[in-house]
């Protein structure tokens, strides 16, 4: 079965370290709704994963009110709760006071669709070998495609890059 829990963990935290983040963030999931204040509120930006697409603008909203530096509130067409490689993702960049709706897709990032079948995981043996083939740039796949674009969007929102597309470029380039 895919973990995407686990994956997403192993290169979330070191992404956000690189941009001098703070490895936390909110998760909102069904019911299960915690206020945007349990983030740190220290964080000047973070990269906010929302699985139930209704409440993705509400949240932007609310952490916007809130005065949130800068974030990014993602939700893939997909479900992912991450920016896919499968398909559109729905993207909120807020800001104090400043929020602005935009999608992006794989050919954003100079990429072609995969299937979702190409980035599943699997127990924690597959997840690391995954994990140590994406990092020491061994493997060139949609493994380390995904993450280039979720890296990518960590380093746009944390200031390291002036879009998406050219933060997928710096990603990308660490990681081959």
């Amino acid at each position: 079965p895919w973990r995407a829990a686990e994956m997403r963990d192993l290169f979330r935290r070191p992404c956000l370290r690189l941009c001098g983040i703070c490895p936390q963030t909110v998760k909102l999931r069904g019911s299960n709704l915690r206020t945007p204040q349990h983030a740190a509120d220290d964080l000047n930006s973070l990269r906010e994963v929302i699985s139930d697409p209704s409440k993705a603008s509400l949240m932007a909203e609310a952490l916007s009110a809130l005065g949130k530096k800068r974030i990014l509130v993602v939700w893939g067409e997909d479900g992912l709760d991450e920016i896919s490689i499968t398909t559109q993702t729905h993207c909120w960049l807020v800001e104090p006071n400043n929020v602005e709706h935009f999608t992006v897709g794989p050919k954003d990032f100079g990429l072609s669709p995969q299937p979702f079948s190409a980035i599943e995981g699997g127990d924690k043996e597959r997840n690391g070998i995954i994990f140590e083939d994406v990092l020491s740039g061994r493997e060139y796949s949609p493994y380390s495609q995904h993450v280039a674009m979720n890296a990518a969007a960590a380093l746009f929102v944390c200031g390291k890059a002036e879009s998406l597309s050219a933060g997928y470029g710096k990603a990308e380039a660490l990681l081959r």
